[in-house]
């Protein structure tokens, strides 16, 4: 097989593949980064809410910014609403609805945004240690990674939740900690690392591997001046009064009884070894090279290795909790990012050019491990364009539904009755992404007082539903409650069942027992059944 290749080309010869190689690789890559941006511009304009926490993080986000509802409630309040996502992430969608306006579009364009500078980011990042052209193919294929996450559906990246903001901050603090000056890096790095712990309290662990480059590179002081500046950053909004940070740590605190699942640990074993891949295939493609040099850059990196190690260890534990997954890792990619573009400096595994050089023809085992080092990095980029392309046409087809009925249809409920007040109740599992829609009621000013995602949350964690929410339901606090129809029939009134194992009812016998004292079917719309208090006229 070694004979086939030419073992002294020509400069021509070599010129011809480069030239035609690198018009290739850039323009596959813009194609890629354009169809990514393609498909977050297609998610920001669709109407189609896919998650269930999506509903809550648009509806808490709006009752917050709009009618002044605490983030987080007391474990006997009423109103059954909280997830402990970080109170920035509520503020930040808040301010998002009220400067345009409250709809579903609004609502995606934070996330959308924080995407697309990540990449931009990422491109800054490799193009200053490397150059513009690795950085366009390396972040073309941090694309492709970014979709082979999540669901069926795509990666949780692209839902309205904590997740691409984080990553956006931890590719913001690789920035800061390559800038040369201290001011800038400073600044930058506390603002990531205080956002990022505000969005998420175990963020922290991102941002160990920077805070050890920033002390190698500008000392203790600057490390410490850094670090306790995010942390104050990341307290601040908790000054809000209807922000309890005691509440906020007690239902962190409860969150710890989510169980911890073997699955999503094998799951998260797996997606470590295959962010780590590119590393492992450098290196040891570096060490039959370079052995010198191989131990020279292992002993200056030996540190950074054991932090972000560490790091991700630890993230694993985290990202195998109920509810967690594989996402959590995502933010550990310009962490792993970095010592890579060092290494890559060195050592480029896909280097056409040492292949076919005399040295290497000289040292046969030299010239075949560059050869199975080429067919591993093939292999890598193959699965990776492969299952990120099933995973964006997934991702495209979800985002292409229409839903329009489904919106129009809560519209109509709501011009309908407009001195009414209006809650989204629930049926069965199968109609449970009907609810997804719940924040459209929020947004038309209609109390929130309970939410499905949240109580899923809760019963996990041994928090029943209080006497007080009964007693609201019982006094009617909803005039008409929105139950999702089953076809053409009415469906169940609150008969949903827990997404988490063993799938218990999510509510009790008690509260369907009060409803159905309390409330009666009336209307139907084309969706739902509308289900008026006894004791109300319409």
């Amino acid at each position: 097989m070694l004979n086939l290749l030419p073992s002294n080309p020509s400069p021509e010869f070599n010129n011809k593949i480069k030239n035609y190689t690198n018009l290739f690789l850039n323009t596959l890559s813009i194609v890629i980064l354009c169809s990514f941006c393609a498909l977050i511009i297609q998610r920001t304009f669709s109407q189609v809410i896919i998650d269930h926490v999506e509903g809550q993080v648009a509806s808490v986000s709006w009752a917050f910014i709009d009618q002044n509802y605490p983030l987080y409630h007391s474990f006997d309040n009423p109103e059954r609403y909280t997830i402990v996502y970080g109170p920035l992430l509520y503020i930040i969608t808040g301010i998002f609805l009220k400067l345009f306006s409250p709809n579903i579009w609004v609502l995606k364009l934070p996330t959308a945004l924080a995407l697309l500078f990540s990449l931009v980011c990422l491109f800054a990042v490799i193009q200053k240690i490397q150059n513009s052209k690795t950085a366009l193919r390396m972040t073309a294929f941090i694309s492709l990674i970014i979709l082979c996450f999540g669901t069926v559906y795509g990666h949780l990246l692209f839902l309205i939740r904590s997740d691409a903001l984080i990553f956006l901050f931890t590719c913001l603090g690789l920035w800061a900690v390559i800038q040369k000056n201290k001011v800038h890096a400073l600044i930058l790095l506390s603002l990531s690392f205080g956002i990022s712990f505000n969005l998420k309290i175990t963020a922290v662990l991102y941002f160990l591997p920077f805070y050890l480059l920033l002390f190698t590179q500008h000392g203790l002081t600057l490390t410490l001046v850094s670090g306790f500046a995010g942390i104050i950053l990341g307290l601040m909004p908790f000054l809000h009064p209807q922000i309890s940070w005691i509440n906020y740590i007690k239902w962190l605190i409860v969150t710890t009884n989510h169980g911890f699942y073997f699955h999503l640990l094998l799951d998260n074993l797996k997606t470590t070894f295959y962010l780590f891949l590119p590393i492992i295939l450098i290196t040891v493609s570096l060490w039959m090279e370079n052995k010198p040099q191989f131990h020279k850059v292992i002993k200056s990196l030996q540190f950074y290795f054991y932090v972000l190690l560490f790091s991700t260890a630890a993230t694993i534990v985290i990202a195998s909790k109920g509810g967690a997954g594989s996402h959590h890792l995502i933010p550990l990619i310009p962490g792993i990012l970095y010592p890579f573009l060092l290494l890559f400096k060195i050592e480029t595994p896909l280097d056409y050019h040492k292949l076919l050089s005399q040295n290497s023809v000289t040292l046969p085992n030299t010239r075949i491990s560059r050869i199975i080092s080429i067919i591993i990095a093939l292999t890598l980029i193959v699965f990776t364009a492969n299952h990120a392309g099933i995973k964006g046409v997934f991702v495209a087809q979800y985002y292409s539904t229409d839903v329009s009925e489904v919106i129009n249809d809560l519209h109509w409920i709501l011009s309908s009755y407009p001195n009414q007040t209006i809650g989204m109740g629930y049926a069965k599992h199968e109609q449970y992404a009907l609810t997804h829609y719940r924040s459209l009621l929020v947004f038309a000013g209609n109390p929130l007082l309970i939410d499905g995602a949240a109580l899923m949350d809760m019963q996990t964690d041994g928090i029943e539903i209080p006497q007080r929410t009964l007693e609201d339901l019982s006094s009617c606090r909803n005039q008409i409650w929105l139950i999702p129809k089953e076809g053409e029939q009415d469906g169940e009134p609150f008969a949903q069942l827990n997404y988490y194992l063993p799938n218990p009812p999510l509510f009790s016998e008690e509260f369907r027992q009060t409803f159905l004292e309390n409330y009666e079917p009336r209307r139907q719309s084309q969706f739902f059944t509308l289900w008026f208090c006894k004791n109300n006229s319409e």
